[in-house]
């Protein structure tokens, strides 16, 4: 999605392109704000989410020909977010990334296309890439079970690659490993 925003931008397609990014554990309210900080405008804290969510499709209204990317949705509508249905005639566009299908169809969209996960040896690549490390073999060993964790998603591959990146101790890839499967719900912890 990154190299595709860039490209609108780069083509000038779209007189605005709106990139944001959606926190697991954001609010409405955050979503909304981080809109309106793209677009220029900042609303005061006592605006309640009806007043925002008006603000936000007033603001895009006025726009003439805009995309807004929306990446990594799971749980927000288009409507309480205040995003006009997009437009054929003005050419404003909605796109959004999400993990969920359900979240997709949520939100109205016209066209879903799936993003398939990452065969290993894809993922691998991806995961060196992102690292930019030459591995010991240990290392590698970490970096595999760690790998194995992601499940050939590349948000999750190239967030945990970056990570180990910046973590040169091998045994701060041990705790980063461990501390991965907590989160993850698994209860073996290797040591």
């Amino acid at each position: 999605m990154k190299h595709v925003y860039n490209q609108l931008i780069e083509d000038s397609v779209f007189d605005s392109a709106i990139w944001v990014t959606v926190s697991r554990d954001s609010t409405l309210e955050e979503l909304q704000n981080n809109i309106l900080k793209c677009l220029g405008i900042s609303l005061p804290l006592h605006v309640n989410e009806m007043r925002r969510s008006m603000v936000v499709y007033s603001a895009l209204k006025r726009r003439k020909k805009f995309v807004l990317i929306l990446d990594d949705m799971d749980r927000f509508y288009a409507q309480d977010i205040g995003i006009p249905r997009p437009d054929k005639e003005n050419g404003c566009k909605l796109v959004i990334t999400s993990r969920s299908l359900d979240v997709c169809y949520g939100m109205g969209s016209e066209r879903v296309i799936k993003v398939e996960v990452f065969r290993e040896d894809d993922a691998w690549e991806l995961f060196k890439d992102v690292v930019a490390h030459d591995f010991s073999p240990e290392e590698k060993a970490i970096a595999k079970l760690i790998l194995k964790e992601c499940s050939g998603l590349p948000p999750a591959i190239t967030t945990r690659g970056r990570r180990m990146g910046v973590k040169k101790d091998i045994q701060m890839w041990h705790n980063l490993l461990c501390v991965e499967r907590v989160k993850d719900g698994d209860s073996m912890h290797e040591r």
